[in-house]
C-alpha cells in the first residue's frame, strides 16, 4: 500500500504511515459528490463507535474546493481528518481504487495491508461487520 501523505483540510501534515499498527478506514470523498455526501453520516457514526477498539478513519478529499470541504466537513460533524487530494494523485496512487469511483472506502489491517474494498457507498452495516473481524468488540 503506498504512504499516502499531504496536507489535511485542517492543515496539517498527515501520511497514512502514522496510523500503522491499527486498522484505518480509508475513505475517498468529495463535497459536490452526492453519494459521498448521503454515506458520510453513517461513516462519522461508524468512526465513533469504533474509536474506542482502536480503529482510525482518514478521509481523502477528492478534487474538491478545500472551502466546500471544510465546510461540507464541519456541517457533517466528520469525527476524523482528510487529506486534501486537488489534483487527483493521492487516490490514482493507491492502484487499487479507480480515480473515477468515489465514494470509495478501503479498510486496511493493523500491518497495512488491504482488508476490505467498497466501490460506492459504504453502508454501516457492511463496514461495521469488516471492522468487527478486523477489530472485533471487548467483551
Amino acid at each position: 500500500m503506498a504512504d499516502l501523505s499531504g496536507a489535511t483540510l485542517a492543515g496539517r501534515t498527515m501520511a497514512l504511515s502514522e496510523l500503522r499498527g491499527h486498522v484505518v478506514v480509508l475513505n475517498a470523498w468529495a463535497s459536490w459528490c452526492y453519494p459521498c455526501r448521503s454515506e458520510m453520516p453513517g461513516l462519522a457514526s461508524v468512526a465513533l463507535a469504533t474509536a474506542s477498539r482502536g480503529v482510525a478513519f482518514l478521509g481523502i478529499d477528492e478534487q474538491d474546493e478545500p472551502s466546500a470541504a471544510r465546510d461540507f466537513a464541519s456541517s457533517q460533524h466528520v469525527p476524523f481528518g482528510s487529506l486534501v487530494d486537488s489534483d487527483g494523485r493521492l487516490l490514482a496512487s493507491l492502484k487499487v481504487v479507480s480515480p473515477n469511483a468515489i465514494p470509495s472506502t478501503l479498510v486496511l489491517d493493523a500491518s497495512g495491508g488491504i482488508a476490505a474494498r467498497i466501490i460506492g457507498p459504504a453502508t454501516v452495516d457492511e463496514l461495521t461487520a469488516v471492522l468487527d473481524r478486523l477489530a472485533p468488540p471487548s467483551s
